[in-house]
């Protein structure tokens, strides 16, 4: 009994199409997920572990009292670092046009959004025509947003714990990294005080005796 053509030609067709499959699966091969590189800052790391991780130079000279402190500012990605008056990161700062994610909340984020990223805040205070929420994601995380007329994140400020920046967030021209000496806000209202005089003890009183006479 002869096959058909038409179905001899159809069931050599599935033979070879299930021997390809067979070879192409005896050719994979598991190709391992790369992640892209990746710079980890935490709040109080010091000045020069800040410019080493950005791959920046340092500012250009010492500050002039003990009374300023660092700003520095990076402006073609929108991130900005404070530092104390020892030299270590108080707070960083990240507005447009930064485009990565801050433990989930991105700049132009709705509250909704910043809500699921963050949780819910545990502090709000009016600014001007903003709104500043306060939020801590986990014990050792504080993170500040604040949120323009349109109620859309502009600017996402970690004041403790760390953050993790993608390496294309860390690549900055030097000619954009800038260095502002500022007052520290705490020393401010010793400043104003100016130094304090140590006064001298009131004068000695002389004794009376019994009349009320000095003897």
């Amino acid at each position: 009994m002869q096959m058909n053509p038409r179905v001899r030609i159809t069931f050599l067709s599935l033979i070879a199409a299930a021997t390809l499959l067979q070879l192409s699966a005896g050719c994979q091969t598991t190709v391992p997920v790369q992640r892209a590189p990746s710079v980890r800052l935490e709040i109080g790391d010091s000045l020069e572990t800040i410019t080493q991780a950005l791959h920046i130079p340092g500012p250009p000279s010492p500050r002039p009292s003990s009374y300023h402190t660092w700003d520095l500012s990076l402006t073609d990605r929108g991130m900005e670092v404070f530092f104390d008056v020892e030299n270590r990161a108080s707070q960083f700062r990240f507005d447009a046009p930064f485009t990565a994610d801050i433990h989930g909340a991105r700049i132009g984020a709705s509250l909704d959004q910043t809500r699921a990223a963050l949780g819910d805040p545990v502090g709000d205070w009016p600014d001007s025509f903003r709104r500043i929420y306060l939020y801590r994601p986990s014990p050792d995380l504080s993170v500040s947003c604040i949120f323009g007329p349109d109620r859309k994140l502009e600017s996402i400020r970690v004041v403790a714990g760390s953050v993790t920046l993608p390496e294309a967030n860390v690549g900055i021209a030097t000619n954009s990294v800038e260095y502002h000496q500022i007052l520290h806000p705490d020393l401010l209202p010793r400043l104003r005080q100016g130094p304090q005089r140590r006064s001298l003890p009131p004068p000695p009183q002389p004794r009376t005796g019994a009349s009320g006479t000095t003897p």
